[in-house]
């Protein structure tokens, strides 16, 4: 052998045993103390297969009102939250959606919410083309209870409405409302000095008519107003202003002499107000209130309910029994009570006990903020 092919030979062999311990080293020390690897590029992901770890998918047409809509997606939502997963939810779109409810638009909701970082709220062409791969968050499911509207969006009921997909637990009741209170301190209505709130504490008034209208002899409202502390700032919400403008009324005619606090009273019109921005500004100035007032039979109205259980503000329902009746709640509030307790947001003027509880109950909010003023005095 030439020497020539000798020395080719011994590099060539210096060279593999060099660059082979390099590549097999497990680490070693820069001059500052810090390990250094050798770069290994890990391969792509598929889109789908990384989503479809990490997210689930809530297939169900909710043709429903807007606080029915935001009441179950929250819920679900929390959901996801409790193995720390995100989950993908749709909406109507107008024109688009034969059943849709109402003229609420996929793109209005968008334009004025902030969604909780786990729920993604997608039209429905999108939410089927993109969302296919992912397992399926189920509900009417054999065994639990009866998905409905309310159950579905009441925080202690709706985790038994429920299930997770595969080999994911069964939801907790304990674990689902802590997840729920997360959800919902990320929920924010978008650009909202437009709607000017005046810089007091104040209580909601929430009067639902339309379609609901009911006697107001079945409803404590008047007997509730009276009762409020005095110096009392009252904001009144409602979707019939004829109907809101005679329990005011009746009202007046019985206890004006005798007034301890303010009404102000917001129109369900306003100059160049879109229905959107009415709604959207109710629901806002439902989310600051320290109490909510709610007229509304059966014991419901899922936009104020909503709002009550986001942000922990008590909420007083004047419905009462037409019959002598001794029981906590009645209406729907008395079937979630049978089922898993109401939550604890929610009082009946159906007793005096109740009533004097909601009265001197503030929301968490509210403490928090007088905390605050305390602090900043001393």
């Amino acid at each position: 052998m030439r020497l020539s092919h000798i020395v080719i030979l011994l590099f060539s062999n210096i060279f593999t045993c060099f660059f082979t311990c390099l590549v097999h080293m497990p680490s070693m020390k820069n001059g500052k103390g810090r390990h250094w690897k050798p770069e290994i590029k890990a391969p792509e992901k598929n889109l789908n297969e990384t989503v479809s770890v990490r997210a689930f998918r809530y297939d169900r047409s909710l043709e429903t009102g807007f606080g029915d809509r935001i009441s179950v997606y929250l819920c679900v939502a929390a959901a996801a939250a409790t193995v720390n997963r995100s989950v993908y939810v749709w909406w109507h779109e107008c024109n688009q959606d034969s059943n849709h409810h109402a003229e609420l638009c996929l793109n209005e909701v968008q334009r004025r919410i902030t969604w909780p970082s786990n729920l993604h709220v997608l039209s429905r062409d999108d939410f089927y083309s993109k969302t296919q791969n992912l397992p399926d968050i189920t509900y009417s499911t054999p065994g639990l209870l009866m998905s409905y509207q309310t159950f579905d969006g009441v925080y202690t009921t709706a985790w038994k409405t429920m299930r997770l997909p595969g080999d994911f637990p069964q939801l907790q009741k304990e674990h689902f409302e802590t997840c729920y209170k997360d959800v919902c301190s990320q929920l924010r209505l978008k650009d909202t000095e437009q709607y000017k709130l005046p810089h007091v504490i104040y209580t909601v008034l929430h009067i639902r008519g339309g379609d609901k209208k009911t006697n107001t002899k079945e409803f404590k409202t008047v007997a509730v107003l009276q009762q409020m502390p005095r110096g009392t700032k009252i904001l009144v919400i409602t979707d019939d202003d004829a109907y809101a403008s005679g329990i005011l009324s009746e009202y007046s005619r019985n206890f004006s002499r005798n007034s301890s606090f303010y009404i102000q009273f917001l129109p369900t019109s306003r100059q160049n107000a879109s229905k959107e921005e009415v709604l959207f500004r109710d629901f806002y100035i439902l989310l600051q209130a320290e109490k909510i007032i709610q007229h509304s039979p059966s014991a419901w109205s899922a936009f104020s309910n909503t709002a009550s259980m986001i942000r922990n503000i008590p909420l007083l329902n004047t419905w009462k029994s037409i019959h002598s009746n001794n029981e906590k709640f009645i209406g729907l509030m008395s079937t979630l009570h049978s089922q898993e307790n109401c939550p604890r947001e929610f009082f009946s003027a159906n007793r005096a006990d109740q009533v004097a509880k909601f009265l001197n109950t503030t929301s968490s909010r509210m403490q928090s903020i007088s905390a605050l003023q305390h602090t900043q005095s001393l």
